[in-house]
């Protein structure tokens, strides 16, 4: 989820000397303003460290409240409301792990099907550089685990296990292995739009060249572009973009509420600040999809069709670099299809419940 302010600890050096050969007028006017300074400074004797009438330093209590206010994703804006930057660091790397899981059911004629698939997609975010208010980053594919249950049967496949003995778990495992340890480079700005991802084509070649051995011709053509379509830089772009909050230029305060529609979502998100202090921003996301439906007769059989849903759930922030710290985000969408000629009716319910968590 998006500024990059540097810590600056403020030591000041008031000397203010008392010499002897001074009139008298003088040396208490210099007295009086170095009590104005110390007051002026914090209204905390303990804030200030002085050596007879001279100020040494602030001390560690005036100097972190100093950090508390200097390091954060969440700056005062002047107008009472905190406006949202990134805050990352150069070196430093950010855990990015995706897991997904989504729920299927089908009825249809008073029998009920359900899948589950899950994925475990972990992710490191390096800040190699920071050229003005672009983060130079580099993203890390560390590992990558699919679960599917059908059936009352589990596959599972993880980079982290053994090849599994099944032959075609065992090239799906292969590949992910392909992926795990590669990396490519991206733009970040401060306010989390992606841009100018390079380095794919790396990995294409990597897969490549472990599939080729048991694909050939068309095959491996029809496979490559398969792997292009899921791994580019226009879909990681959406993917990462999807759950990055927006928040308003005008800054927010805890309590408030205000609505996005990002290019990838078809109906509007909407936001609440729950949550923002020295630690963590908490964000909570709801939308709904505007039902819809359908009808349609010919020759005299009736078609209906409906699909409605929605979304929730909770964001959290670092409130010092603004890196997701937590996400659980829960969509549902519920599809009828019936047909009927008036005699006979047969109806199909789909109903999807995909949640995604974030590290």
């Amino acid at each position: 989820m998006k500024n990059n302010l540097f810590l600056v600890v403020l030591l000041v050096f008031i000397s203010v000397g008392c010499k002897e050969d001074k009139k008298e007028k003088q040396s208490e006017l210099e007295n009086n303003s170095v009590s104005g300074k110390v007051d002026s400074l914090s209204s905390n004797k303990d804030s200030v460290i002085m050596e007879g009438d001279e100020i040494i330093a602030l001390s560690d209590t005036a100097n972190s409240k100093e950090k508390t206010q200097e390091i954060s994703a969440f700056m005062d804006n002047g107008s009472g409301k905190k406006a949202f930057q990134y805050n990352l660091q150069k070196g430093k790397t950010y855990p990015y792990t995706i897991k997904e899981k989504e729920e299927q059911k089908i009825e249809a004629e008073g029998k009920s099907e359900s899948t589950t698939n899950e994925t475990y997609d972990e992710l490191t975010f390096t800040i190699n550089d920071v050229v003005g208010d672009v983060y130079k980053v580099r993203v890390n594919f560390i590992s990558k685990k699919t679960t599917l249950k059908a059936q009352g049967k589990t596959l599972s496949i993880s980079t982290n296990d053994v090849a599994p003995k099944d032959k075609a778990l065992a090239q799906t495992y292969k590949l992910y292995k392909a992926l795990v340890g590669n990396s490519f480079t991206m733009d970040l700005d401060k306010n989390g739009i992606v841009s100018n991802i390079k380095g794919m084509e790396k990995i294409y070649s990597k897969v490549e060249s472990v599939v080729k051995k048991d694909l050939k011709g068309d095959e491996l053509n029809a496979f490559m572009d398969a792997i292009k379509s899921t791994l580019n830089p226009k879909v990681f772009k959406a993917q990462f973009e999807a759950v990055r909050i927006q928040f308003p230029q005008s800054g927010v305060q805890q309590g408030d509420s205000w609505s996005d529609k990002p290019k990838t979502s078809i109906s509007d998100i909407n936001y609440k600040l729950r949550k923002l202090d020295n630690s963590v921003a908490e964000v909570s996301i709801s939308s709904a999809m505007k039902p819809d439906s359908k009808s349609d007769t010919q020759n005299g059989v009736t078609l209906k069709a409906s699909i409605k849903g929605g979304q929730n759930g909770t964001i959290v922030l670092d409130a010092s670099s603004g890196w997701i710290k937590k996400g659980n985000i829960v969509t549902t969408v519920a599809e009828s299809q019936s047909m009927t000629d008036g005699k006979r009716t047969e109806k199909i319910t789909k109903t999807v419940i995909s949640t995604t968590q974030i590290n």
